[in-house]
């Protein structure tokens, strides 16, 4: 298809903001099962359209925190 973009809004993927709550909710996934696993930490938390590659972002993210706080 060849038609012309005029609206970039639908092409991008939204961002996920992180609340206090929602960060909770994974921390305390992460206590339960470790670090390693994006898609059982998405399952235990339980919340409706988070994708396995927010989660696994987030999850890297928190690994270097943990690991400056280590170093710290």
């Amino acid at each position: 298809n060849d038609e012309l973009v005029t609206d970039v809004r639908n092409l991008k993927k939204s961002r996920l903001h992180w609340t206090r709550q929602l960060h909770k909710q994974f921390v305390a996934a992460v206590s339960m099962i470790g670090l390693d696993m994006p898609k059982k930490i998405m399952k235990i938390m339980n919340v409706e359209q988070l994708t396995r590659e927010q989660v696994a972002s987030h999850l890297q993210k928190y690994k270097v925190y943990m690991k400056r706080l280590q170093n710290s």
